[in-house]
């Protein structure tokens, strides 16, 4: 009778991870999915904020581009101030008498930050003028803490007094706006210039004042 001598096979080692080179994986995975987002979150903020930038300077164009094509021709500017219900006005003229002579009223509302404009046709009959309703030209105007959003200034001349009238001193309107577009990681725009009224006169402050700033 012959025995039968059995054997077993030695195995060798498995391919494989550890539970601790699992976890190493696990947090090293971690790691660089946080800074990933963070980067990720960082350039969404700097691309919110330039998109904004763009925004607030159109906004700021569009609105300098509306007021020269109107301011050079007037023939007057009013002085620039504050309303009883706390609103910044400032009134141009323009046209003649043959062809009629129109206002240009805009005022900024520091509460809201909405800057707005609206004209009317100065009647000739005696008549009450009829404003047409407030348009606006900007959003998030920015007031606080800054130089008025309106001031008028002259024309430089090296003459004073009643010979500036006969020198032909211009009436200028200076504004300083600074929009922002909003949002938690707003894009601010600020820009100034000065508008001359070519057909104004330094005395020819006393216009429109037919209808109250309200």
């Amino acid at each position: 009778m012959h025995r039968v001598r059995g054997t077993v096979a030695a195995h060798g080692n498995e391919d494989g991870f550890t539970l601790i080179e699992l976890l190493v994986a696990m947090l090293l995975l971690t790691i660089v999915g946080a800074i990933f987002t963070a980067a990720f979150v960082d350039l969404q903020r700097s691309l919110r904020k330039q998109n904004g930038l763009v925004d607030s300077q159109a906004t700021t164009r569009n609105v300098f581009e509306t007021l020269d094509r109107s301011v050079r021709y007037a023939n007057g500017i009013s002085s620039p101030g504050t309303a009883a219900d706390g609103n910044l006005y400032v009134e141009w003229q323009t046209g003649d008498v043959v062809s009629g002579q129109t206002c240009n009223q805009w005022r900024v509302i520091p509460a809201t930050g909405v800057l707005q404009s609206r004209t009317w046709v100065e009647p000739t009959n005696g008549t009450l003028p009829l404003p047409t309703a407030w348009t606006t030209k900007a959003v998030n105007v920015v007031t606080a803490g800054l130089p008025a959003v309106f001031a008028t200034e002259l024309k430089s001349s090296n003459v004073s007094g009643i010979a500036q009238a006969v020198a032909g001193v211009q009436r200028q309107l200076a504004v300083n706006l600074t929009v922002s577009s909003g949002g938690t990681t707003p894009g601010v725009s600020s820009a100034s210039t000065v508008f001359t009224a070519a057909n104004s006169s330094v005395n020819s402050s006393s216009v429109c004042t037919d209808v109250s700033r309200a």
